[in-house]
C-alpha cells in the first residue's frame, strides 16, 4: 500500500524557508531507503527515485518503457550536476547566470562522464523551494513525468493515473504545486544548442540571454 506523507507547512512558510514538519525529512529518507516517490515539483507532478538504488531505478524504468539514461537528474546546484554532466566548455558560472536570467524550469543536456560508451544526461537545477533542500542531502534524484507511456504527463496532482500512483511507494504532499507544464530541454551537447523542448522558454529570449551569459549559442 502507498503511503501518503502531506507537509503541514503553509504555502508561505514552505516557499520562504522550506518545510520543518518533518514531510522532507520523510522525502529524503525514502529516497534513501530505494522507495520511489511520487509528488509535484517545480514543472509538473513526477516519479523520483536515488540513482544510488538501483531496484527503485529498475522499477521506474520498467514502469515507463525507457532506460535510465533517458531520465531527467534532479540536484540542488549547478556545481553538484557535474557528478554526472561533463561541463566541456561551459563555464558552471555561466550556467548559475543562465538560470537567474530565465525564470523557467530548465533541463539541460550535456554530455556524460563515460569514457567507454560516452552518450548525454539531461540535469536541471530544481528550485521547487521543498525539493531543494532535499537534494542537498540526496543526490542525484531520478524524476520522469507521472504518466504512463505515451500519456501527455499530469498538470497537477489530481490528474496524475493511477498505474502511476500504483508503481510509487510514497506519495509526498507539497502546499506548493506544479506549475503544470514540462521543463524547457535544451541540449549543450551539440553546436549549435538546440531546444530540444520549449516548456515556457521563449527561443530568442534563451538565445540573447546565452549571449548575456557568456554560454555557446
Amino acid at each position: 500500500m502507498r503511503k501518503i506523507v502531506s507537509c503541514q507547512d503553509s504555502r508561505a512558510e514552505v516557499a520562504r524557508e522550506g518545510c520543518h514538519c518533518g514531510a522532507a525529512a520523510q522525502y529524503e529518507q525514502a529516497l534513501r531507503n530505494g522507495l520511489i516517490v511520487l509528488s509535484d515539483t517545480e514543472s509538473v507532478p513526477g516519479l523520483h527515485a536515488w540513482l544510488e538504488r538501483e531496484d527503485a531505478m529498475a522499477r521506474m524504468t520498467r514502469f515507463k518503457g525507457r532506460p535510465q539514461s533517458q531520465f531527467i537528474y534532479l540536484f540542488a546546484d549547478v556545481d553538484s550536476m557535474a557528478y554526472l554532466a561533463d561541463f566541456v566548455d561551459v563555464s558552471p558560472r555561466a550556467i548559475e547566470r543562465l538560470l537567474s536570467l530565465l525564470k523557467t524550469p530548465l533541463t539541460l543536456v550535456f554530455p556524460d562522464h563515460d569514457d567507454d560508451n560516452p552518450g548525454t544526461v539531461a540535469v536541471r537545477v530544481c528550485e521547487h523551494p521543498f525539493l531543494g533542500p532535499v537534494l542537498r542531502h540526496v543526490y542525484p534524484v531520478a524524476s520522469t513525468s507521472a504518466n504512463v507511456p505515451g500519456a501527455p504527463p499530469p498538470e497537477s496532482m489530481r490528474d496524475v493515473a493511477a498505474q502511476a500512483r500504483e508503481v510509487a511507494d510514497v506519495e509526498v504532499r507539497i502546499p506548493i504545486p506544479s506549475a503544470g507544464v514540462p521543463s524547457a530541454v535544451v541540449d549543450f551537447s551539440v553546436r549549435p544548442v538546440v531546444v530540444r523542448r520549449r516548456g515556457r522558454l521563449n527561443e530568442v529570449e534563451l538565445r540573447s540571454t546565452l549571449k548575456a551569459a557568456g554560454l555557446p549559442t
